[in-house]
């Protein structure tokens, strides 16, 4: 064989492995994108059927927070989600953070995502930082219940009894009236942790006491 041919040879030969490369590479990237779909479908499916679904979520958290951590601000906000709201489900609260501080800080301006991040702080027993972040929340959503409400479990998980007490009045005021039986008890509940009876709210009316 002539030198030539030789190293005609030699770069067919490494074109060839360039493309058998590729193509591996290719592979593996569709094979990676439908084993996310399928995951992010077994995520959500474990979120409608809640408890039951708790086992599966844990699993979902397992293989999607790895991935996400990877791919930093290119990851999906849907697969964020879904391990955030998974984590929530099964009890791992750290995870959950780590999931809704990544949303939060995608959406800034965005009242949701605050407040779920204080609900994972809450959870996680981190109550100064939920404490900002439901105020973050309310910041952006002044007239939004749940953010009161967030405000109310971060303060009172901090021991700021008076904040929370104070936020759940805020919270019933603004509140639909099917949600204010709930937000009654848990205002008269830390009221009496505080050391005194909770004033009359007002009933129904949507009022705070005064």
């Amino acid at each position: 064989m002539s030198s030539r041919s030789r190293r005609l040879s030699i770069v067919l030969s490494a074109a060839a492995a360039a493309l058998l490369l590729a193509a591996g590479i290719a592979l593996h990237h569709e094979r990676e994108r439908r084993r996310f779909e399928d995951v992010l479908a077994s995520g959500r499916a474990a979120l409608a059927a809640r408890v039951p679904g708790t086992a599966q979520c844990a699993a979902a958290v397992d293989w999607l927070l790895p991935r996400l951590a990877q791919q930093r601000t290119s990851a999906n906000e849907a697969a964020w989600r879904v391990a955030g709201d998974c984590a929530m489900l099964s009890g791992r609260w750290a995870e959950a953070v780590t999931a809704y501080q990544a949303l939060a800080d995608r959406a800034p301006r965005e009242a949701p995502p605050q407040l779920d991040l204080s609900r994972a702080l809450t959870r996680a027993g981190r109550h100064t930082e939920a404490v900002d972040a439901a105020r973050r929340a309310l910041g952006q959503a002044p007239q939004a219940w749940q953010a009161e409400r967030g405000l109310a479990l971060a303060a009172a998980g901090a021991g700021d009894l008076d904040t929370a007490v104070a936020a759940l009045e805020r919270a019933q005021a603004l509140s639909p009236a099917h949600e204010h039986p709930a937000l009654e008890r848990q205002r008269a509940d830390l009221a009496a942790r505080r050391g005194r009876p909770a004033p009359a709210s007002g009933g129904t009316t949507g009022q705070p006491g005064r």
